[in-house]
């Protein structure tokens, strides 16, 4: 049996992409689960300059606003690298796989 899964495009900034690599480099070394995801990820995002990245494209350090699974209940996190953590409840790192999914999808 085929099965074909549709993924949404990626476009990470320069920036983005490059700090993404280190974090998922660093990561895998330190035995982070979530590595590996995180490097499929960024294999299928395209590149671009910062002030080309649409407005509705998320990136590190922004704010998030998503649902799970077309539940009706909202989560707002703040998208961040793993050493960046402060408030983890209103914080999510890239390392998790929410966190590693969502940068470079469109809003």
């Amino acid at each position: 049996m085929n099965t074909h899964r549709y993924l949404s495009s990626k476009t990470l900034t320069t920036r983005d992409y490059n700090d993404l690599l280190i974090t998922a480099v660093f990561s895998s070394r330190g035995a982070e689960p979530n590595a590996g995801f995180l490097l499929s990820e960024l294999m299928r995002a395209s590149v671009c300059h910062p002030d080309d990245l649409p407005d509705d494209v998320i990136s590190i350090n922004c704010r998030v606003i998503y649902r799970i699974d077309g539940s009706p209940e909202r989560h707002a996190h703040l998208l961040v690298h793993p050493q960046d953590l402060v408030f983890p409840g209103a914080e999510l790192s890239l390392t998790t796989p929410l966190g590693a999914g969502l940068p470079g999808l469109r809003g």
